[in-house]
């Protein structure tokens, strides 16, 4: 059994893709202007060509290059990383405290 807890661990290390915000709003961005020219330039390929095949490759080969450029959490994805605040300290004696005017 801890055998297969240190296999978790390590698969879920690999698979758990840490990226801060401005990387997911830069790859959203990148995403969606490198799909649609890509899109364009495999459609024109394609027509130039008059081979379908030929404009669905060149349309999976950038996909490809796509995925392998932002899925992975490489380091420059993480390059703005979130600071998370030091917890604040809890008294159990805390009463609310009372305001007088």
């Amino acid at each position: 059994m801890d055998i297969l807890n240190n296999v978790q661990r390590s698969v879920q290390r690999v698979i758990e893709g840490k990226i801060d915000f401005t990387a997911q709003k830069h790859a959203e961005t990148a995403t969606y202007a490198i799909l649609s020219l890509t899109t364009v330039l495999s459609f024109l390929a394609g027509y130039i060509a008059q081979d379908l095949r030929f404009s669905l490759a060149v349309f999976g080969i950038s996909l490809l290059a796509l995925l392998l450029a932002l899925v992975p959490p490489w380091p420059y994805l993480n390059a703005h990383p979130v600071p998370w605040r030091a917890p604040v300290p809890t008294s159990t004696s805390a009463s609310p405290s009372s305001k007088t005017d």
